[in-house]
């Protein structure tokens, strides 16, 4: 089920001392609660449900839908680019508040 799966995803997170930051939509209801994920949001009208990953030289896209894809490019080039836009967006990015 996808809680199996996120439960998966953020227990590979931790074992591998990984942190993640997330830019997430005004709206949302749901978020993976601690410290390996920080979250800014951004506008609903600006968020992209397609979700990226950078990570190294290489850049991850899902798409969702059926069929589920996955693009992976390896190219230090679009990594570094996709890295500054993602820097420029959090930066004028909200700062998401805890309830804790």
């Amino acid at each position: 089920t996808d809680e199996i799966s996120i439960r998966q995803y953020i227990n590979k997170i931790k074992k591998h001392g990984l942190k993640e930051k997330l830019l997430s939509k005004e709206s949302a209801k749901f978020f993976f609660d601690g410290p390996q994920s920080e979250y800014r949001l951004i506008p609903d009208i600006l968020f992209n449900p397609n979700p990226t990953h950078i990570y190294g030289d290489n850049v991850a896209i899902i798409i969702w839908g059926t069929p589920l894809y996955g693009i992976i490019i390896r190219n230090k080039e679009i990594a570094d680019a996709n890295r500054k836009y993602f820097t420029m967006l959090w930066k004028t990015a909200t700062i998401r508040k805890t309830t804790s």
